[in-house]
């Protein structure tokens, strides 16, 4: 039947329609309105679908990455040692005159004979210092200064001036080296202006108003020793400090020129002044008057001072034996 059915479908005529042309033999029929379409319903809304959740990632395990191999050290070429210079050749040595042998030789004795002279006065200087330990240590509490001054009031009244068999000039310099000479020291024999210069050279100078016992008092213009009648005569006498009192009175002890070593007094504090209100002496008359002095010429003791040195303080100084007390 479905081919036979196929087969009329296939001879039937075909109508070809053309716009306002009819190609039908018979009119057609008036075709009926369409029913106007029901309104179509309004879409459900969308249900809104739940996300899915992502997954979660998965732990990726790293590889440790493994540490890079060290590199083998290259060894550096060991440089070429620097070729050094040749050496100079050495210069000759220039034969020395005969005029400069003489005097290499003459300066290889001095240094010897310098060494030997060191050498001889370090000796001595220990000795002098054991034997001043031992006299030190032996004398107690006794000061230098204080042993100085009690070898010089030995000396009061006496016509001579000795000590350890040796004889001293009886003058006033003389009395100091000899009184020095029994506390233990060696002044060499100077003079008054010789002492003044050895006391600014081992720093014992000072002019302290109050000066100490056992101190060297020094004094200007006691007398014309030029014979010109001026004020010119610097370092003209010495004497040793005794004691000093409360007041500042110092007692002095002195070889005079005509009454031998004797004890006179000053006072530094008054040194214009022969006496103290209540009557005591204060500056002694050093210089004896004379019609001869010129103006401005000065006499007491005060005024003539011109400063002290302690020569007992220093180390430096030789010591000697001490004579019989």
């Amino acid at each position: 039947m479905l081919p036979l059915l196929l087969l009329t479908l296939a001879c039937a005529p075909k109508v070809i329609k053309y716009p306002g042309l009819e190609t039908s033999s018979a009119p057609a029929a008036q075709q009926a309105p369409s029913p106007a379409p029901a309104p179509a319903a309004a879409p459900a809304p969308p249900v809104a679908a739940k996300p899915t959740p992502a997954p979660a990632p998965k732990p990726v395990a790293t590889k440790p990455t493994p540490a890079p191999a060290p590199k083998a050290a290259v060894a550096k070429p060991t440089p070429k040692p620097a070729a050094k210079p040749a050496p100079k050749p050495a210069a000759k040595k220039k034969r020395p005159t005969r005029e400069e042998r003489v005097a290499a030789r003459q300066d290889a004795r001095e240094d010897r004979r310098e060494a030997r002279r060191d050498d001889r006065q370090d000796a001595r200087q220990a000795r002098r210092d054991e034997r001043k330990g031992e006299r030190r240590a032996a004398r107690g509490r006794e000061t230098d200064g204080e042993r100085v001054a009690k070898a010089a009031a030995h000396y009061i009244g006496k016509t001579s001036l000795t000590c350890n068999g040796k004889n001293y000039r009886y003058d006033c310099s003389g009395f100091v080296n000899v009184s020095y000479a029994r506390a233990g020291y060696d002044l060499g024999l100077l003079n008054t202006a010789a002492l003044y210069d050895l006391a600014k050279e081992e720093d014992l100078y000072h002019r302290r108003r109050r000066p100490l016992v056992g101190d060297v008092v020094f004094f200007d213009n006691t007398y014309d020793r030029n014979g010109n009648g001026k004020l010119d005569d610097p370092l003209s006498h010495v004497a040793i400090v005794e004691s000093i009192d409360d007041d500042g009175t110092i007692t002095l002890i002195h070889k005079g020129s005509s009454k031998g070593v004797v004890r006179i007094v000053m006072n530094l504090e008054h040194p214009e002044e022969a006496r103290s209100p209540e009557g005591k002496v204060w500056n002694s008359h050093l210089r004896g008057k004379s019609s001869k002095d010129p103006r401005g010429t000065e006499y007491l003791t005060g005024q003539l001072w011109v400063g002290n040195a302690s020569f007992w303080s220093s180390s430096a100084l030789v010591a000697t034996d001490d004579d019989e007390k």
